[in-house]
C-alpha cells in the first residue's frame, strides 16, 4: 500500500518529460503526425494564430545541419515582456514555461486570439521541456527582449535591450532532447506541413530555408492566396471529377464559422481534410460527422423527391455511405473556443460547428444539385452502382459463412509441395505461399542458412507450393471451394478450421505469407489468395496474419566492391544508380543490373532477404465489410457497370 510519504509531486518541466506522450503524442516513432512534427506544429501555430488575428503576414522556418535545430520567426506582435505582479517574472518566462498560463483564455471580440488553436497553455511549454535547448526572442516597438532554456529549465533569465531592427514579431529556437526523442526532423514532412498551413490561410507566406551541412540553403516559399479551393483542386489532380461544388460557408456572427471546399470523384472511397483554427483533425469529430450526415440525407432527399426511379432502383434500399461513394473535401473550420477530447487536440468534440453544417449545407447542397441536372444525374447513377455492389457484396459473404456445414474429407499432404518447418512453435512460425515448386525452391534452400543467433531460418518458417490457383471463391461455399486441390492443401497445412471457420485457434502460423513473382500472373494469385481467406475465413485479415513479400526486381552490383543493392520498383532504380554514384553509363564498367523477372532467378544473396529481412506488407483493412464490397466490384460475377473504368480510379486512389 502507498504510503503518503511516498507519494510524488512533479513540477515543470518533471510534468511533462515523465510522461512526454500525454501531451505531444506518439514519441517512439518520428511519422507526419508523431511527437517531433507536433513540436513545430506547436511553434508554427501560434505564429499562424498572429495571421489569423490580423498581426502577421510572413513566418520563416529554418532548419539547421547537422545539428537538426529549428527556429521559426514571425512578424507578429511579439510576446509580451513586462513583469507578471503575480508570479513576480517576466511575461516572456512565464509565455513559454509556466504551464497553462497565455493569452489565449479569454473569448470573443475583445480577447488577444480571437482564433487560435492553443486554448490550454500547454503547447509551447511542452517544447521548451522536451528541447536540448530552448530560446527565444521577442521584439516590440523599441524594445525586444530574450531567455534562454536547456532541458526547461530556465538558463537565462529576460534580458531586455533596444530594437535596434525596429521589427517586431518572435523568434524561436530549439533542438530536440534526443534522450527523449532520438529523431531527426524529415525536410519532406515539414514541406507537407508548410503547404497545409499555405492552403488554409490564403494570403499568409511560409519561408522554408534549410541550411545543409555542406553549407548551401535551399529556400522554398509556400503561398496560396486561392485558400481550400486550390487545396481540393491539388487534392484531386488528375482524377475524373463527377461535380464540384460552390464553397459551402457559413459564421454564425459569433465568430464561428465554416468553409467547406466539395467534389464528388468517379470512384467508391471517401475522403476528408478538416482542419479547426489551422489544426488537422480526425475524420471522427463532429463537423466531419456532420458534413457526411448532411450530404447523404441531402442527396437520398433529392433522389427521393426529384427523380423518376426504375422499377428496379425502388426495390433498393440506399444508404448514406452509397451516396457518398466518391466524396472528398476540404473544411476548414475557425472557432473561438475549440474543445478537443486530449492534449493532442485531433479531435474536436464542439457540437455548435455540427449544428451549423447540419443546419445550413442540406439546402446549399440541395440547390446545387436542383441547377445541375446534369452532374446530380452521375452522382444518381454512382449511387445505386455502389449500392448494387454492396448488397451484393453482403450476400456473397452470407452465401459463403451461412447454410448446413459438412465435414471436409482428409487430405494427404504432399512434402514435394509443403516443407514443415523444423520447431513446431504455432506462436512465431511463418508459412510462405508460393506459386510452383520451383520458386519454392528459392525459399528453402535460403531457409537453410542461420540468423545472428546461429539458429536456422527453417526452424520457423514453412513453405507452401501451390500448383496453380485459378479458382475464384468469392461467391461460392467453402464447402465447394475446397473441393480445388490447391485450396483444400492450403486449409489442412494452415490449420484452419473448415467446420468452424471463425475458430482460428488451430491455426499452425502465425502469419501467412505471399510470395509471387513481380509480373501479372502473381498479381492474380495474390488477388485469388486474398479473396479466399476474406470470403472464407476473414480473422486472418481481421488480426492482421496475412502479408505479401516484395521481393528484389533489381539487382545492382559494384563491379569492384562486388556489393549488391536491391532495387524493389522500376521507378527507383535510376535514382538508387544515382546515389551509388554511377552514371548509365557506367553500367557493366562500374556496376551491372540483373532485373529479376521470377523467383527463381534471384540470387543467393537476394534469397536470404527473404528470411533475414523481408520486406512485409500487411494485407488488412479496417472495415471488412467494405473490404468485401470492393473485392466485388474487382472480381464479383455479377455485371457492374463501368466496371473497368472503376477499378483503374480506384487503383490510382489506393495503395497497393
Amino acid at each position: 500500500m502507498t504510503e503518503y510519504n511516498d507519494i510524488v509531486t512533479l513540477e515543470f518541466p518533471d510534468t511533462i518529460r515523465t510522461r512526454p506522450g500525454m501531451f505531444v503524442g506518439n514519441f517512439l516513432e518520428n511519422g507526419y503526425n508523431d511527437a517531433p512534427m507536433n513540436l513545430l506544429r506547436e511553434v508554427i501555430g501560434n505564429s499562424v494564430d498572429e495571421f489569423m488575428n490580423g498581426h502577421a503576414n510572413h513566418i520563416l522556418i529554418s532548419l539547421h545541419e547537422p545539428d537538426n535545430s529549428i527556429s521559426v520567426r514571425d512578424n507578429g506582435r511579439g510576446i509580451p515582456f513586462t513583469h507578471n505582479e503575480d508570479l513576480d517574472r517576466n511575461n516572456l518566462e512565464v509565455a513559454v514555461g509556466v504551464p497553462h498560463s497565455g493569452a489565449k483564455f479569454d473569448k470573443g471580440d475583445d480577447s488577444v486570439f480571437k482564433f487560435a488553436i492553443g486554448m490550454n497553455g500547454i503547447g509551447i511549454k511542452a517544447v521548451n521541456a522536451l528541447s536540448e535547448f530552448f530560446n527565444v526572442w521577442s521584439y516590440r516597438a523599441e524594445q525586444m527582449a530574450t531567455c534562454m532554456y536547456k532541458k526547461g529549465i530556465l538558463q537565462v533569465k529576460t534580458q531586455i535591450s533596444k530594437n535596434q531592427d525596429q521589427d517586431i514579431g518572435t523568434y524561436i529556437s530549439w533542438q530536440i532532447d534526443q534522450e527523449l526523442l532520438p529523431f531527426q526532423y524529415q525536410e519532406f514532412q515539414i514541406s507537407r506541413y508548410l503547404s497545409e498551413v499555405a492552403f488554409l490561410n490564403a494570403g499568409l507566406t511560409l519561408e522554408f530555408k534549410h541550411h545543409h551541412l555542406e553549407g548551401a540553403v535551399s529556400n522554398t516559399v509556400y503561398h496560396e492566396p486561392g485558400g481550400i479551393i486550390d487545396y481540393l483542386e491539388t487534392l484531386t489532380e488528375g482524377k475524373e471529377v463527377i461535380a464540384t461544388f460552390p464553397i459551402l460557408e457559413y459564421s454564425n456572427g459569433t465568430g464561428n464559422q465554416y468553409e467547406i471546399a466539395l467534389k464528388v470523384l468517379f470512384g467508391a472511397s471517401e475522403s476528408y481534410w478538416p482542419y479547426v483554427n489551422g489544426n488537422l483533425i480526425e475524420m471522427s469529430s463532429t463537423p466531419v460527422v456532420a458534413l457526411r450526415q448532411a450530404f447523404g440525407r441531402s442527396v437520398l432527399t433529392y433522389i427521393k423527391e426529384h427523380v423518376q426511379l426504375t422499377y428496379h432502383q425502388k426495390k433498393i434500399d440506399l444508404e448514406t455511405k452509397d451516396v457518398r461513394s466518391g466524396m472528398i473535401a476540404v473544411l476548414k473550420v475557425l472557432h473561438i473556443d475549440p474543445s478537443f477530447d486530449a492534449q493532442t487536440k485531433t479531435k474536436l468534440i464542439n457540437r455548435d460547428i455540427a449544428t451549423m453544417i447540419q443546419e445550413n449545407v442540406p439546402d446549399q447542397i440541395m440547390d446545387y444539385l436542383l441547377h445541375h441536372h446534369d452532374k446530380a444525374g452521375r452522382i444518381v447513377i454512382q449511387t445505386f452502382m455502389q449500392a448494387r455492389a454492396r448488397i451484393a457484396a453482403k450476400n456473397a459473404r452470407e452465401n459463403v459463412t451461412q447454410g448446413p456445414r459438412k465435414r471436409v474429407k482428409t487430405l494427404d499432404i504432399s512434402l514435394d509441395l509443403y516443407t514443415p518447418p523444423l520447431i513446431d512453435n504455432p506462436d512465431v512460425n511463418d508459412l510462405y505461399l508460393f506459386e510452383g515448386q520451383s520458386a519454392s525452391g528459392v525459399l528453402i534452400e535460403a531457409s537453410k542458412e542461420r540468423d545472428e543467433n546461429g539458429q536456422l531460418y527453417k526452424n520457423k518458417v514453412g513453405v507452401l507450393a501451390l500448383k496453380g490457383m485459378s479458382f475464384n471463391s468469392l461467391e461460392v461455399s467453402l464447402l465447394r471451394a475446397m473441393k480445388n486441390e490447391e485450396i483444400a492443401l492450403l486449409v489442412k497445412v494452415a490449420g484452419l478450421n473448415p467446420d468452424e471457420p471463425e475458430d482460428l485457434s488451430g491455426l499452425n502460423y502465425n502469419r501467412f505469407i505471399i510470395a509471387t513473382d513481380v509480373d501479372a500472373g502473381g498479381y492474380h494469385i495474390q488477388t485469388l489468395l486474398t479473396t479466399f481467406f476474406l470470403a472464407h475465413f476473414p480473422g486472418i485479415i481481421e488480426q492482421q496474419r496475412l502479408f505479401r513479400v516484395d521481393t528484389p526486381l533489381y539487382e545492382i552490383e559494384n563491379i569492384k566492391s562486388r556489393k549488391k543493392i536491391f532495387v524493389y520498383a522500376d521507378e527507383d532504380r535510376e535514382a538508387v544508380i544515382k546515389e551509388l554514384g554511377f552514371t548509365s553509363g557506367d553500367v557493366n564498367k562500374k556496376f551491372t543490373v540483373k532485373r529479376n523477372k521470377g523467383l527463381g532467378e534471384l540470387s543467393a544473396e537476394a534469397r536470404m532477404t527473404l528470411v533475414k529481412d523481408p520486406r512485409l506488407t500487411p494485407i488488412y483493412h479496417e472495415d471488412l465489410e467494405e473490404m468485401i464490397k470492393l473485392f466485388y466490384i474487382f472480381s464479383g460475377a455479377k455485371f457492374i457497370p463501368n466496371r473497368r473504368a472503376l477499378i483503374f480510379e480506384m487503383g490510382l486512389d489506393q495503395e497497393t
